[in-house]
């Protein structure tokens, strides 16, 4: 199957045919061609044929969502008895079923010990205010 433009010859390759290239000609070393071969239809046979290991490994589920109280309490005793240390460990070790991330920018936003919640005081909104007219929007 080939298409003339004026005097040039296009090999047109089928959709199967082109994920099977692009699996075949997927380098492991290289992030960028490891993750086009997992977008692949044929990933499952190239992973078999070139040993992929990305592919192979089960994809851990992650709970996604609201977090509950339990998972709250989880964490923030988890944090004050060990330190957060690596954050894309600790949601194992901590007994969560969420990723690091997850957990980082919760503890960092919402249970931190010394962040403040509720209003501003009065004091806290003028020093805002006069900043705001001396500095503008920066």
């Amino acid at each position: 199957n080939a298409r003339t433009l004026s005097s040039i010859s296009i090999p047109r390759l089928e959709p199967e045919a082109s994920a099977a290239a692009a699996a075949a000609s997927c380098r492991p070393t290289s992030p960028r061609f490891r993750a086009a071969l997992r977008r692949s239809s044929a990933c499952k046979q190239a992973s078999k044929a070139m040993g992929c290991k990305a592919c192979d490994k089960p994809r851990p589920s992650y709970r996604k969502g609201l977090w509950s109280p339990e998972e709250d309490q989880k964490l923030r005793d988890y944090i004050l008895r060990h330190g957060h240390g690596c954050w894309s460990a600790l949601p194992a070790k901590a007994g969560l079923q969420r990723n690091g991330k997850s957990c980082r920018l919760r503890w960092i936003n919402y249970l931190r010990p010394g962040l403040k919640h509720g209003m501003f005081s009065p004091e806290e909104e003028e020093t805002v205010m006069s900043l705001h007219a001396a500095l503008g929007n920066k």
